[in-house]
């Protein structure tokens, strides 16, 4: 929709005056709100007295001049530029190059399921920047035009080139309108003259005649007659093949039977190392589909359990855990049992998930095996004490073959990335982490005075614990521990700490300060290195046994 300039804002109407806001007599600007209010309240006029003090107006020439600014004309110029403010608004508006868009995306996707038939162009986006350039320029020029108006309504407002302007951008913008229409209709004109002819055609009796042309020119054809000699040939050499494939079958099953009972030795020998209350009974091979394919059955308890089918049911008759331990057997058997073990990497995920832990040592000796014999073992697992145990398990066979531990952690932008790890210290318990802190800052190896401070108190407890097992009771703090000390009598064997109590308590009143458990202010406690080294040495005198000076 073009809209002139002229249409959008005229000039006032000949019978209003200058408005009494710009009025050179009263020197009065009235605003937005003052002039709606009074012209609000001119419809109340009596053109005789005032509606709100009664006075007599006649021949008043300010109320003249108001009567003659408010007047009907007045409001009708005043309503059609709220009019065309709102047609600038919608027709300006962005969202209307978005529905073009959107339109022209479903006429396209419509166009290219007849392109294959006919040959129809799908419409393109090339000039859709100059249309949002356009219509942005469009907004930003009716918008001030507008508001001028709207500040000076009686007077004109724009010159030809605005008019002129406005009508460029407009036709810019509408000319992608335009040009969309066009290929839509042109294509729309070829889709139905390509519907028409089809509408003439008689497509099933076209169909027939094509089939039978072509199976009249195949059946003559050279190729198919020796097609013909070739089946009668071919099912000759089929009887022999079935000969052939059947003295074959005999000749493997006893081969696989053979190698086949060797291979449930090996079986059996893990299942029974791993401490597993069944065994592989049966192992059948058979031919079923287009391969060989192995049967085996379990024996449990003295009772037989077939794959599939039977009672008791396979499915119910294992654990979890046996499962998977059978199926870790057949894992290891079958790749100890590979001649060409020695040129692959073997890669091994999670083998103790859901296995016993009774099974932990076989299952470490069973992948010691297979990294002797393969050129490289890749185990991962989330149990690090099982990692740890294999590690050095490999680290005494493997003297001559280097022994990796890596983790795999979070890094930056919640990535994984691989990573060193001390599967010693991940292992490690609380005691001797706290032992480990202290040492070495005693020995200068750690500088971290404040850790050690801190691992005092724990470190203590726990060589209580450890010294008089049982005895101390379970999850007290140092203060009680020593208190039970104290108390004690004979025959209990805390009564052999007593000659420790005094320097017990010294180490609990120094370590006390900087045991978050206790002291809620440890952060501000001041601890100073020299007294820490003390302390410390002192606490390692005592863990040791050396005579209490």
């Amino acid at each position: 929709m073009l809209v002139p300039i002229t249409d959008i804002l005229p000039d006032r109407p000949a019978n209003t005056r200058n408005p009494p806001g710009q009025c050179p007599e009263f020197g009065v600007n009235l605003n937005t709100h003052v002039e709606e209010w009074v012209r609000q309240g001119h419809r109340f006029d009596s053109l005789e007295t005032c509606p709100y003090c009664g006075q007599d107006t006649r021949d008043v020439a300010l109320i003249e001049m108001y009567q003659s600014y408010f007047n009907t004309a007045y409001g009708a110029l005043r309503s059609a530029l709220d009019r065309i403010t709102q047609d600038v608004a919608y027709f300006t508006d962005e969202s209307r190059l978005r529905e073009t868009v959107e339109y022209r995306k479903q006429a396209n996707e419509r166009l290219s399921r007849w392109a294959p038939f006919v040959g129809i162009s799908l419409l393109d986006d090339t000039h859709d920047e100059l249309a949002e350039t356009s219509l942005a320029n469009l907004s930003e020029l009716l918008a001030g035009l507008i508001a001028h108006k709207s500040a000076a309504l009686t007077e004109g407002v724009g010159a030809q080139e605005d008019l002129d302007e406005a009508v460029r951008l407009w036709r810019q913008y509408a000319q992608v309108v335009s040009d969309s229409n066009e290929v839509v209709t042109a294509s729309r004109l070829r889709i139905e003259e390509f519907k028409t002819t089809l509408l003439g055609e008689d497509v099933a009796k076209i169909q027939g005649d094509l089939n039978l042309l072509d199976l009249t020119l195949v059946r003559h054809s050279e190729p198919v007659l020796g097609m013909i000699q070739q089946l009668v040939d071919g099912e000759s050499k089929l009887k022999d093949a079935e000969k052939a494939t059947k003295s074959a079958r005999l000749s493997l099953t006893t081969q696989m039977t053979d190698t086949l009972t060797k291979y449930r030795t090996n079986l059996n020998t893990h299942l029974r190392n791993m401490g597993a209350l069944f065994a592989i009974d049966e192992i059948k091979t058979n031919f079923l589909g287009s391969a060989p394919r192995t049967d085996y059955g379990i024996s449990l308890r003295g009772k037989s359990v077939k794959l599939t089918g039977g009672v008791p049911s396979f499915a119910t008759a294992l654990s979890e855990g046996d499962k998977r331990t059978m199926a870790f057997a057949f894992f290891v058997a079958s790749t100890l049992a590979d001649p060409l073990i020695s040129d692959k990497i073997v890669v091994v995920d999670d083998p103790m998930s859901s296995l016993d832990r009774s099974r932990r040592e076989y299952t470490i000796e069973l992948l010691v095996q297979i990294a002797e014999k393969s050129s490289q073992l890749i185990v991962m697992a989330h149990d690090a004490t099982f990692l740890r145990d294999l590690r050095r398990a490999l680290m005494r066979k493997e003297a001559q073959r280097a022994v990796s531990t890596i983790q795999i952690s979070r890094s930056k932008g919640d990535y994984s990335a691989f990573d060193s790890v001390d599967l010693d210290r991940e292992c490690e318990s609380s005691y001797y982490t706290n032992y480990r802190a202290v040492d070495l800052f005693v020995q200068g190896e750690a500088s971290d005075h404040i850790t050690a401070a801190k691992a005092l108190r724990p470190l203590i407890e726990g060589y209580l614990h450890r010294r008089y097992p049982g005895h101390i009771k379970p999850d007290v703090m140092l203060g009680t521990a020593i208190d039970q000390v104290n108390q004690a009598v004979s025959p209990s064997p805390l009564v052999h700490a007593k000659a420790q109590v005094a320097e017990l308590q010294n180490i609990n009143t120094f370590a006390g300060k900087f045991h978050h458990d206790t002291n809620p202010d440890f952060a501000s406690a001041d601890a100073d290195e020299d007294s820490v080294l003390a302390y410390s040495k002192r606490a390692q005198a005592l863990i040791h046994g050396a005579p209490q000076v």
